[in-house]
């Protein structure tokens, strides 16, 4: 049960003030700052003001501090318990006595558990269920895909293709209730899609950017702060939305000694915190050990500046000899991110005492020998995250069509359309009294009908007709694309014998191959679709899964 009230004179989200980091003239309310996020290019809202919270005791459990936080930043009040309940908290100490603040307990065994396990309540309780769409670097995607999954809350994940652990990877592709592609490019290419769909379609975040992620994370800040005061405490960071938030904690008058961002080679923040750049300059991204802090551009570190009254307000150092993570990944026995944490610490020299390293993640999470999952690759990242009104399979006879379809409710398949208006006749005769040029004009012109005459369906396509052009150009512009493909000798085994029977038809007319077949569509099949699922990799009920939750992301438009 979700128990949610406002406070001030009405029943109203909108009253605390937020503005933009770009410009405080800039206002808005904590509901419009949801649903919208991005203010401006390369800006953020923030709390105008931070005031100086009463914080809950030390023996407080984690929701108690994360409601203080979110009422006295957003004027909000919500009951969190049931949704942390499945995201413990520990203190721990090394043994030379550094303390850590441990946040890689929950269900998907990373700190990002706490945000967005608070972010779907907070979007339930306040009433949004539009498109959720996330970039991830690695544990965002998992965390977000099983937070969102859990409330029946429609959400698409983009991953970076071979730059998350396959630990990470296999977590994000076991939520079927989400979907999650593969990009080809790296964090900051999928971040830059993802604020793209905001800007331009009106999706939702669960990203950092959101103040509906980022606002609780400083209730584990201050959860920590309450048990161990005045420690110095060293955040490892990519988007600095961990950092961003271990500030706003201090500045909210919890007990934090000094907060330290710790960053791999990707350092263009700690360069201008550091004064070694007189201005902040966002670098490529370079691949590191610690793959989820991997962000040249780290969108939350326009809001660290906002609260900064000088560099030296926080700490930071860069990391980059991977050799000194490795040696305390095996010492501390911890993951690729938090060594990163505790090499800083050992650089910096802090008294192991007053010093807490945040552990961000499972150890598990990124060890060796794990196999990766298939995930389906994005075709059309752009056409994927934007309003549309049906889902359309393309893909070669033998591709699996038909079979997902019929798995599917409010399917519409085209080849049946096509009988249907030619008064019943089958498919075969219906080719065999056309020319080739002839029947791929009916198809194209049959499937276009087909498209723009519904929404919210599934429609199975004859594998012929991304040889129209009229098609294509409607269909990449209505709706979302998905091309269900295999491996040839896949696909020539299951067509085996029943290459006349199927009504296969070919631009070329001397093609009499699976193969000759496929090398003529696949770059049609590419240009058209917006994601690429391999049917051999997956199970028809898999598949489906996948297909179903595009439905459900069609009727959120």
């Amino acid at each position: 049960m979700v128990c949610i009230c406002y406070f001030f004179d009405s029943f109203s989200v909108n009253q605390m003030m937020f503005v933009s980091t770009g410009n405080p003239l800039k206002t808005s309310t904590f509901e419009n700052a949801l649903l919208q996020p991005i203010p401006s290019e390369g800006h953020l809202w923030v709390p105008k003001s931070l005031h100086a919270v009463q914080w809950p005791g030390p023996t407080s459990p984690l929701h108690e501090f994360v409601h203080a936080a979110i009422q006295s930043t957003a004027g909000v009040s919500i009951d969190f318990s049931d949704a942390l309940s499945s995201v413990p908290l520990r203190m721990d100490t090394c043994d030379d006595g550094c303390h850590v603040l441990d946040l890689s307990l929950g269900p998907t065994r990373s700190f990002k558990d706490v945000g967005c396990q608070s972010a779907a309540l907070i979007y339930e309780a306040i009433g949004i269920r539009g498109r959720t769409v996330v970039a991830t670097s690695g544990d965002t995607g998992s965390a977000a895909a099983h937070a969102f999954s859990a409330r029946g809350l429609p959400i698409t994940v983009l991953t970076p293709h071979g730059k998350v652990s396959p630990y990470q990877s296999n977590q994000m592709i076991a939520e079927s209730g989400a979907i999650v592609v593969s990009v080809d490019g790296d964090f900051d290419a999928c971040q830059a899609h993802v604020k793209r769909a905001i800007s331009d379609h009106g999706f939702i975040s669960c990203n950092s950017i959101s103040l509906a992620r980022l606002l609780p994370q400083i209730g584990y800040f201050a959860w920590m702060a309450s048990r161990c005061p005045g420690m110095t405490v060293v955040v490892p960071s990519g988007n600095f939305g961990n950092a961003t938030s271990a500030f706003m904690a201090q500045k909210m008058g919890s007990p934090i000694g000094k907060v330290v961002i710790a960053s791999n080679r990707n350092d263009a923040g700690v360069r201008y915190l550091l004064g070694q750049d007189d201005e902040y300059t966002p670098k490529p991204t370079v691949q590191n050990l610690s793959t989820a802090m991997d962000v040249g551009d780290p969108s939350n570190f326009v809001r660290l500046c906002y609260y900064l009254s000088s560099r030296d307000d926080v700490g930071a150092i860069s990391v980059h000899d991977g050799a000194l993570v490795r040696k305390a990944m095996v010492r501390w026995k911890c993951c690729p991110h938090t060594a990163v944490a505790h090499a800083a610490r050992s650089l910096l020299h802090i008294p192991e005492t007053a010093c807490c390293v945040v552990r961000t993640a499972a150890t598990e999470k990124f060890l060796p020998g794990v196999s990766a999952d298939y995930v389906p690759m994005a075709t059309n990242v752009p056409g994927l995250l934007r309003p549309f009104r049906n889902v359309v399979l393309v893909g070669m006879p033998g591709s699996g069509k038909s079979t997902c379809a019929s798995l599917l409710d409010s399917t519409t398949d085209t080849d049946k359309e096509i009988e249907k208006r030619c008064g019943g006749v089958p498919l075969c005769d219906v080719i065999s009294k056309r020319t080739v040029a002839e029947f791929l004009e009916l198809e194209g012109a049959v499937a276009t009908d087909v498209v723009l005459s519904g929404t919210h369906r599934v429609i199975a396509t004859g594998g012929s007709v991304v040889y129209s052009e009229q098609f294509c150009n409607t269909v990449r512009r209505e709706s979302i694309v998905i091309w269900l493909d295999a491996p040839v000798d896949v696909l020539a085994s299951r067509i085996g014998s029943t290459w006349n029977a199927r009504g296969i038809v070919a631009r070329d007319t001397s093609i009499t191959t699976v193969a000759e077949l496929y090398r003529e569509r696949f770059p049609l099949y590419s240009r058209t679709s917006h994601v690429r699922v391999n049917t051999s990799e997956w199970s028809p009920s898999r598949i489906y899964e996948f297909v179903h939750q595009f439905v459900r992301n069609a009727q959120c438009c």
